[in-house]
């Protein structure tokens, strides 16, 4: 069961130092780090993270945005997670799909997107 990390930027000259200090702190060990748009879904690095996950892992985010830049396709991903046993969180927003709290937080933004969300 380990906490996987993915952190994100959208340029080069931007850094994710800030994102990398949170998430070691949270635990992190293992931490996937990104130059990419957040709008372009076919981002390498986060498709090798989520093929590394296991059942009984965690997806760690600083913050959803460095995640997916729309709700639904953050809906998808951590659907996708969930489907397969592997949890979500992201440090700066109340999603945590571990906690009652953090899995009703998602629903709520799921019932806006008018998707339904296995968790």
């Amino acid at each position: 069961m380990a906490l996987v990390a993915y952190a994100r930027v959208s340029t080069e000259e931007q850094s994710t130092d800030s994102q990398l200090l949170a998430l070691r702190q949270a635990g992190c060990s293992i931490i996937f780090e990104e130059h990419a748009s957040g709008g372009d879904r076919d981002r390498p690095v986060l498709a090798k993270a989520l093929a590394s996950l296991k059942r009984g892992d965690t997806l760690v985010v600083a913050r959803i945005d460095r995640l997916a830049r729309s709700l639904f396709h953050l809906l998808e991903v951590i659907d996708g997670l969930g489907q397969r046993g592997i949890a979500f969180k992201s440090l700066g927003d109340p999603i945590n799909t571990t906690s009652l709290q953090g899995r009703f937080a998602l629903q709520v933004l799921g019932a806006a997107a008018g998707l339904r969300c296995k968790v």
